[in-house]
């Protein structure tokens, strides 16, 4: 087998693997999905390079192949970047402005954190990767009075999820001993009570650990679904939005929408040019929003998120 022929032959292969990857939730598959709209400008390239090899019938079927193996993920990211969520009937009234953030429990720059929450008027945040002593910390610079850490979420790590609030909290369930299970608080607006849901399931970094991180979204889809107050479930999914388990999510939800939908790839987590958007803001369907606005990373390698609804899509925002 020369050069070329093994050229096409790993063509089919990696063919193989991309078909698989849009629809088979398995650990095999994590990197692809993940890196999917960096790999897409790659791909067109390797099929300019494929292009100009193929001499044969066989290799230009091979090229063929990989062609159509890339046009459903083509439309997937690009049917998620930039088209807009369902609309739905108007019934979220409430005006807040709400954003969650990965603090990282090596990170100590609390104070930068909460002063950051302070500047940007956030009424509801989420925090995961926390400890009692930084969520104090965060509390006292971000001035909002009312607030909620678990105890013994993840015995292992130390790591807490926490919820600060500028309303009161008039209920909060603990997660209980299983990470995974999200943190979740009944905050008293003045337009209404809000169930938030602040989720941080395991990163799948084993095939068993991918089956408990998607067992955590299917949990907080059915505590959703029965809880009868409008419901922002936030938090670092460890996935991206294409992904098949974020699918099925959605799918369980069909009264919610990803505030990042429709305003291209955002980028959430990681280092340098390959960044990941992982974390999220899920609002009700009728929330109109200002959209996902990723700000800053304060020492961790998790951006601070937010969205404001209550607002035309269209306005400015200020900050």
């Amino acid at each position: 087998m020369d050069l070329v022929q093994l050229w096409f032959f790993g063509l089919l292969l990696y063919s193989l693997w991309l078909g698989l990857s849009l629809r088979v939730a398995w650990f095999g598959f994590e990197l692809v999905l993940s890196f999917m709209h960096y790999l897409l400008p790659v791909n067109a390239v390797i099929l300019a390079v494929s292009l100009l090899l193929a001499q044969t019938a066989s290799n230009y079927w091979a090229v063929a192949v990989f062609a159509l193996a890339n046009l459903p993920w083509l439309a997937h990211v690009a049917g998620w970047a930039w088209s807009k969520p369902p609309a739905g009937q108007a019934s979220f009234n409430i005006k807040a402005r709400i954003g969650f953030m990965n603090v990282l429990k090596s990170n100590r720059r609390y104070h930068d954190i909460g002063r950051r929450i302070k500047q940007l008027g956030l009424d509801v945040v989420g925090l995961a990767e926390m400890s009692v002593g930084a969520f104090e910390a965060v509390k006292s610079a971000s001035e909002l009075e009312h607030g909620y850490v678990t105890s013994g979420w993840n015995a292992d790590s130390g790591e807490e999820l926490a919820i600060l609030s500028r309303w009161p909290i008039t209920e909060a369930g603990a997660p209980g001993s299983e990470p995974g299970r999200p943190l979740a608080a009944a905050v008293a607006t003045p337009n209404g009570p809000l169930r938030v849901m602040v989720l941080h399931p395991y990163p799948p970094l084993a095939p068993s650990a991918l089956k408990r991180r998607n067992q955590a979204f299917v949990r907080a889809a059915a505590a959703a679904r029965a809880t009868p107050e409008p419901v922002v479930i936030m938090g670092d999914f460890n996935t991206v939005p294409w992904a098949p388990a974020l699918r099925m999510m959605q799918q369980q939800l069909p009264g919610h929408y990803q505030a990042g939908r429709g305003g291209g790839v955002y980028r959430t987590w990681g280092w340098g040019p390959l960044r990941l958007p992982i974390d999220y803001l899920w609002l009700p369907l009728g929330a109109s929003s200002s959209g996902l606005r990723p700000d800053r990373f304060l020492g961790s390698d998790h951006r601070l998120i937010w969205a404001e609804t209550g607002v035309d899509p269209a306005s400015k925002i200020e900050n």
